[in-house]
């Protein structure tokens, strides 16, 4: 789960891991600012988390055990 700001409502998404390689993408829903990310079928590993509108960009790292 990923809690977004506010202001970053229905924002596009992905899950990319330390190559830059995409491995998770999708557009948040509108309405919510929590994303349930299905991460279950990736290696555990180090993986980069972005959250993307038209104004801004939000990075995350984050690890897969």
């Amino acid at each position: 789960m990923v809690e977004l700001p506010k202001e970053m409502k229905g924002a596009e998404y992905r899950v990319l891991d330390v190559t830059g390689r995409v491995i998770v993408e999708g557009k948040g829903n509108s309405n919510l600012l929590i994303l349930g990310l299905d991460l279950a079928g990736i290696q555990p590993g180090i993986y980069i988390f972005e959250a993307f509108d038209s104004r801004r960009i939000l990075h995350k790292r984050f690890i897969k055990q």
